[in-house]
């Protein structure tokens, strides 16, 4: 953030209160609950302010969330985004949304500044419903493409050259791409979860 400007808040409750778009990347839905749950969040929180849950979560737990911010006069999507660290560096995230259409069109030109492809996937929920479907192909991408790198390894064939290979040839996927890379033994717990 250093090169871009920004305002640091000494609280949650200040941010809260001057933001109109609450955009949150949080771990859980738990950890969503915990910031609104803040003593005098749920005060600060203008009537029309539009708050965002960028992690992955569970699609019912974020109806709930959404009907505890209908009372206060505010707005919920469910925005969870695909891309990890290097599409988040990169500005190329794609971002599933699930709520308003209003609210979603509103942030939407926030969106657009990190990610490449923002789609609005229906109600509130959608958008998590979306990604878990994403997460699924991806686990299954990478269970396969693992399979067949321990295949080639029987085979004696030269692995490196036979990703790169196959990567640019119609067996290559985003899955394939990411091994040894952004899917790492140590980031795999994560993703099955």
């Amino acid at each position: 953030m250093a090169d871009v400007p920004h305002t640091v808040h000494a609280t949650v409750v200040d941010l809260v209160a001057t933001s109109d778009i609450l955009a949150l990347c949080l771990r859980d839905d738990s950890e969503i609950w915990d910031v609104l749950n803040t003593p005098e969040v749920r005060e600060h929180l203008r009537p029309g302010t539009v708050v965002v849950n960028h992690g992955t979560g569970d699609p019912g737990e974020n109806v709930k969330i959404a009907e505890s911010l209908r009372g206060l006069g505010a707005s919920y999507l469910d925005a969870p985004v695909s891309g990890g660290g290097p599409g988040a560096k990169a500005r190329t995230l794609t971002t599933f949304v699930g709520g308003d259409e209003g609210a979603f069109e509103r942030c939407s030109p926030v969106f657009a500044t990190f990610s490449t492809r923002v789609s609005r996937m229906g109600p509130v929920g959608s958008g998590q419903m979306t990604k878990l479907l994403n997460n699924a192909m991806t686990m299954s991408s990478l269970k396969n493409a693992v399979d067949l790198v321990r295949l080639a390894q029987l085979l004696y064939l030269d692995i490196p050259a036979g990703l790169d290979v196959t990567s640019d040839s119609s067996g290559g996927s985003a899955s394939l791409r990411a091994l040894g890379t952004v899917s790492t033994p140590e980031i795999a717990p994560h993703l099955r979860a």
